[in-house]
């Protein structure tokens, strides 16, 4: 018996054990370990470089003082506000609204009908937490199949990956989507915004692509970063959820963690995009060419619901996240951990392991 406790209380048994035990966990993304890495991760976006990207602009759709009216209630507001950034050059537009805001133009607004036609405009599919009675019917034409399943650990250490993808904590919650911003006649591309916060409650990354109902719904984001390189949904290729790698479409590659979430560019300095509010788009009060062949995204910063806590900035608006989201797929160099970093990690806990023994 004294053997055997020696043997148990050995450093040449115990720290061997550790070391593995610490391996696993950081395989497996244990949130312990995780919210150990956040602040480091959190102080090595300081160095950044300013964003040169100013491709986006986000137009902010709050409602007026009290002694004035919503700016957008009507859907002729709307129309409105979409056929002044056509006039201003806008290249995309993303509607970001609530259900309420519906586009709709009479027959005889014929020119108007015609720049609602032209557009390239996408809209968001409103998400909630729980279970409704009825779920939304989404365009098939934004919806795709989910990739092939993953190798066995055998065959993913043989390939040099992770070979324990398969049972990485942190998947994503599930979520249900109600009604379309736009009528059920509407055909326009749908995009989710759904933004799922790490283990420490703020939020460093978007899910490009969301299971939902046995296939894929990607992200608004991602819907327009595809349109912006003038490439289809369905052209899209994909890599097991469980591992990093990269979403391709034609040339474009954009890194992406497990469950296809891709990095913010977060810059604590300033911010990717450009902000105006609808009140001077409609009144003519915006800078020459603000809009010229920019993306321009349409929504509340104040009156759409939850905020977020985000590392770096604090608390946003979904539409403030949706810009960065849109503004970091767009960037040429976003922020990415490569499929290889699961070896330089192993590498360092070995190496630490066999300094202590």
């Amino acid at each position: 018996m004294r053997l055997l406790g020696k043997i148990i209380r050995s450093p040449w048994l115990l720290c061997p054990l550790f070391g593995l035990l610490l391996l696993v966990a950081s395989l497996v993304n244990l949130p312990i370990l995780l919210q150990l890495e956040y602040p480091l991760y959190d102080q090595l976006l300081q160095f950044r470089p300013v964003p040169e990207n100013d491709r986006v602009v986000l137009i902010t759709t709050d409602q007026l003082p009290q002694t004035a009216a919503p700016i957008l209630q009507p859907s002729d507001d709307l129309t409105a506000i979409i056929v002044q950034i056509d006039q201003l050059g806008g290249k995309q537009i993303a509607l970001l609204s609530p259900a309420e805001f519906n586009l709709q133009t009479s027959p005889d607004e014929l020119a108007t009908a015609n720049i609602l036609s032209t557009m390239q405009i996408t809209v968001a599919a409103v998400a909630v937490r729980g279970k409704t009675d009825q779920q939304q019917q989404l365009p098939s034409s934004s919806l795709i199949p989910t990739a092939a399943q993953l190798r066995s650990p055998q065959q993913l250490l043989f390939k040099l990956q992770n070979p324990l993808a398969d049972y990485k904590l942190g998947s994503l919650q599930q979520w249900w989507f109600s009604d379309t911003p736009l009528n059920s006649d509407q055909t326009l591309p749908t995009g989710h915004l759904i933004f799922s916060p790490d283990a420490d409650g703020k939020i460093r990354s978007q899910a490009t692509l969301f299971p939902w109902q046995q296939q894929l719904l990607p992200s608004l984001p991602l819907q327009l970063a595809i349109q912006a390189h003038t490439e289809k949904l369905s052209q899209l290729q994909l890599g097991s959820p469980q591992l990093s790698g990269n979403l391709r479409v034609g040339r474009k590659e954009i890194p992406v963690l497990s469950n296809y979430r891709s990095l913010l560019n977060i810059y604590p300095r300033q911010l990717p995009f450009e902000r105006y509010s609808s009140l001077d788009l409609l009144h003519s009060k915006l800078p020459p060419y603000a809009l010229q062949d920019k993306i321009v995204l349409i929504g509340p910063i104040n009156s759409y619901g939850d905020h977020h806590e985000v590392a770096g900035y604090g608390s946003m608006s979904t539409s403030e996240l949706a810009a960065i989201a849109t503004a970091t797929l767009l960037d040429k160099s976003p922020p990415h951990r490569p499929d290889w970093a699961w070896l330089v990690e192993a590498a360092i806990l070995l190496y630490f392991t066999a300094i202590l023994l």
